[in-house]
């Protein structure tokens, strides 16, 4: 399984330069694919991230101070069979998308939709949280 992790922030948040994480995941056998920081006086986070072929997905949100969060994700991923060719590579070929949308108090970690019962092959995720007020927090993806 390949994995790429990367976190950058929403367009109009402040500008600020985000590293590459390689947190340790909280369930056995998940691992963090994408991980994300706000930034200070920012109330929405993005994380970005990509997997081959996932069994589950999931996002974690932790607030501070502890506050309702709204999560937007979406997960793209290539249908099974798709084949490139030159000019086309595979996962631009055939995919399918799932985008989902919930509101809850953080601390939370919830199961994302994949758009495929069964990826065989890779899916790319964006995750977008946003404090209910003034805050930090911290967006963890993980994959199984």
């Amino acid at each position: 399984m390949k994995t790429i992790a990367n976190r950058w922030l929403v367009p109009g948040a402040v500008a600020a330069a985000l590293a590459l994480s390689g947190v340790a995941a909280a369930t056995t056998g998940s691992r963090v694919i994408g991980h994300g920081t706000s930034a200070k006086g920012s109330r929405t986070t993005s994380v970005t991230g990509g997997v081959d072929a996932p069994r589950l997905l999931s996002v974690r949100v932790v607030a501070t101070p502890a506050q309702r969060v709204t999560v937007t994700s979406s997960v793209i991923c290539s249908k099974a069979g798709a084949q490139g060719n030159l000019s086309a590579p595979e996962h631009e070929m055939d995919t399918a998308m799932k985008s989902t949308t919930f509101s809850a108090r953080a601390p939370v970690r919830r199961r994302l939709t994949l758009p495929v019962a069964h990826p065989q092959s890779w899916c790319s995720v964006v995750v977008y949280s946003t404090l209910s007020r003034r805050g930090s927090q911290k967006v963890d993806v993980f994959a199984d």
